[in-house]
C-alpha cells in the first residue's frame, strides 16, 4: 500500500501510524514529520492536517472526537477535532519514544506505553484544557505536569503491546520487549499486579478473547509465534506457528471467531480462534491457519 490508504487516496508521505474514529468513517494518519492527517474515507477527502509534533507520530488513539497522539519527541498530545484550534492538552512524562496508546473500553482512562519500559494510565478528565488552566493558575509550575492515574513500571523493556480486559473494568494487559518477555495483567484502580506470565519471547501485541476468557499474545524473537492463554490460570493453551518474522500486529474480528496477524515476513495470516463446538483439543496444528496473504 506504501504511500496510499486502502481507498487509493494520496497521503503524500509514508504513514507511521493509523487509527479509526469509532464512526468507522474518519481515519487518523500519523506522519514522519510529526503531522497528523484526518481523512473522510467515504468521500476520499482530507478533512484537516494538524501540525502536532516535531518528530514522527508513533501511535494514535481515538476516543470519539478526541484524538490522542504519541511521538518520538516524547509528548502525548490530545486534540478535540470539533474545534478550530484542536490541541487541548499535552503531556511530557515518558523519557523515551511513546510507542503505544490505548483508551479503556469506557473511554475514561488512557494508557500510554513507552520505550522507557513504563506504562502510564491517565484519567481522561485531566486531559482537557490543562494548558488553558495553566494561564490562569498562579500555583501551576509546569503546564505539562498532569499526574498519572496509575503507573505500571514492572517491565524491563519497551511496552508496545497493550490492551484492556473487556470483562474486568480498568484491568490492563501489557507486554514487554525482548529483554522482558512477560505479560503483566494489572489493576489500574488499586495499582496491583494481578498476574505475571513469562512468555519466553518478545511480546509484540495482545488481544482478549472474551467468549473463552482468554488472552492472545503475538511474539518476536525467537519463535515468532502466537500464544493463546487461559486468563484465570495464566496457563498456555496452545501455540500458533507460521510466521517467519516478528508478529508485530494483531487484530480480532468483531464476532471473535478469527484473528488477523501482520508480520515482518510481509504476510497477513488469518487464524480461527473460536469454533461453534469446542472439543478437548481446541486447535489442531494442521488446521490453525485458515488463510495467508502475501502483502509485499
Amino acid at each position: 500500500i506504501r504511500d496510499r490508504d486502502v481507498t487509493g487516496v494520496q497521503t503524500c508521505a509514508l504513514p507511521i501510524s493509523v487509527s479509526w474514529m469509532q464512526d468507522g468513517i474518519n481515519l487518523g494518519v500519523g506522519l514522519p514529520n510529526g503531522n497528523i492527517l484526518i481523512w473522510d474515507i467515504n468521500k476520499k477527502e482530507k478533512l484537516r492536517e494538524i501540525e502536532a509534533h516535531n518528530n514522527r507520530v508513533s501511535c494514535l488513539a481515538f476516543n470519539y472526537n478526541i484524538l490522542s497522539s504519541g511521538s518520538k519527541d516524547r509528548y502525548i498530545k490530545n486534540f478535540d477535532l470539533r474545534i478550530k484550534s484542536p490541541e487541548i492538552s499535552k503531556i511530557k512524562k515518558h523519557k523515551q519514544e511513546i510507542c503505544s496508546l490505548r483508551y479503556s473500553i469506557e473511554g475514561d482512562l488512557l494508557a500510554s506505553g513507552g520505550n522507557d519500559n513504563i506504562a502510564y494510565i491517565w484519567d481522561t478528565r485531566n486531559l482537557k484544557n490543562n494548558i488553558f488552566n495553566f494561564l490562569f493558575d498562579e500555583n501551576s509550575v509546569n503546564p505539562y505536569e498532569i499526574r498519572p492515574y496509575s503507573v505500571n513500571n514492572l517491565h524491563q523493556a519497551a511496552v508496545k503491546a497493550m490492551n484492556w480486559c473487556p470483562w474486568k473494568r480498568h484491568v490492563l494487559a501489557t507486554g514487554g520487549g525482548s529483554k522482558d518477555k512477560s505479560i503483566k495483567i494489572y489493576s489500574c484502580d488499586c495499582n496491583k499486579l494481578i498476574k505475571n506470565i513469562n512468555t519466553e519471547s518478545q511480546v509484540c501485541a495482545l488481544v482478549w478473547n472474551e467468549k473463552e476468557k482468554e488472552i492472545i499474545s503475538s511474539h518476536g524473537y525467537n519463535k515468532n509465534q502466537i500464544i493463546v492463554w487461559n486468563y484465570e490460570k495464566a496457563k498456555k493453551i496452545c501455540e500458533l506457528k507460521g510466521h517467519m518474522d516478528r508478529v508485530l500486529y494483531m487484530v480480532k474480528s468483531p464476532d471473535e471467531k478469527y484473528i488477523c496477524t501482520g508480520s515482518g515476513d510481509e504476510t497477513l495470516r488469518f487464524w480461527k480462534i473460536n469454533d461453534e463446538i469446542i472439543g478437548k483439543n481446541k486447535f489442531k496444528e494442521e488446521d490453525e491457519m485458515i488463510n495467508n496473504v502475501l502483502v509485499h
